[in-house]
């Protein structure tokens, strides 16, 4: 289970760890982004910080519709306790988004009058 907050421009915010090549970690705050469908999305300043694997260029689409080319790298995170293998988006945003891809297995709650995330363990149910 994973406690965090809301921040106050009314952004849910959880901490993810980042591995480099010596399984060192480096901890990240990042915006709960129920709106990016991949894994993890990580500002171009961290690249120094973590061990990445370039696996292709991706298309993405925008909030307002524009589609962008960005790089998507392989790497190793934290999450929940759990060191996974996720697709990063490197972008040149300054903030990193942890997207639906990490949260499909969990039931996220965001309480904005008391300004705290929890997000749990839940089960993936499988499309009709």
């Amino acid at each position: 289970m994973i406690r965090s907050y809301v921040d106050k421009s009314l952004q849910p915010r959880a901490s993810i760890s980042v591995l480099d090549k010596n399984a060192n970690d480096s901890l990240l705050d990042a915006a709960v982004d129920t709106g990016f469908i991949g894994d993890l999305c990580i500002s171009i300043r961290e690249i120094p910080k973590i061990n990445l694997t370039f696996s292709h260029n991706g298309k993405f689409e925008l909030g307002n519709g524009t589609v962008i080319t960005q790089p998507v790298y392989w790497g190793k995170v934290v999450f929940d306790k759990r060191v996974m293998t996720v697709k990063v988006v490197v972008s040149t945003s300054s903030d990193t988004l942890i997207g639906a891809g990490l949260l499909s297995d969990k039931k996220p709650t965001i309480d904005y009058p008391e300004r705290s995330v929890l997000i749990k363990a839940g089960k993936l149910r499988k499309n009709k």
